[in-house]
């Protein structure tokens, strides 16, 4: 009966050892979950606090980890010209240096959006193209995209 006291003993202290290795590996997944959730917090931080346009307003919405591009829209550009119609400034800057900035307008009720203008620059801050677009063609927003969060936020201050 020794015996087998003895390898009952064995078997719990081993089971013991293999609880207190699982809960050590689940907090060392747990703080390598946080660990992993400050880095992008700080990487978002140093992409979203880049701004080509020194002394404007540029807040930072959204980061295609695909493209790598970062979307910012300039907060004291925001016109509210009716209920349901928003004016603002979006750039969107490319890990290059290079960026292009449109002046978008939406119709929030409609749920549709168009270009007035684009400008795109060169990383020296150069203008490459410009463009002046006359005649509204309102682009329906797709689900899911860019345009469809700044939208959101836009829309939210006509209410």
């Amino acid at each position: 009966m020794t015996g087998w006291y003895n390898f009952t003993k064995v078997v719990q202290k081993n089971s013991e050892i293999k609880n207190k290795r699982g809960k050590n590996m689940f907090k060392n997944k747990l703080l390598s979950a946080k660990f992993i959730v400050i880095l992008i917090g700080i990487g978002l931080l140093i992409v979203c606090s880049f701004s080509k346009a020194e002394g404007a307003d540029w807040k930072c919405f959204h980061f295609s980890e695909k493209t790598k591009t970062t979307y910012y829209f300039e907060t004291e550009s925001i016109d509210i010209l009716s209920k349901e119609r928003v004016r603002v400034w979006m750039a969107t800057v490319e890990t290059s240096g290079e960026y292009n900035k449109l002046f978008l307008e939406f119709k929030c009720e409609d749920r549709v959006f168009h270009i007035l203008s684009a400008i795109q620059y060169d990383k020296e801050d150069r203008v490459k193209n410009s463009y002046q677009f006359e005649t509204p063609n309102w682009i329906s927003i797709p689900s899911e995209s860019v345009i469809e969060t700044l939208y959101e936020t836009l829309c939210l201050l006509t209410k």
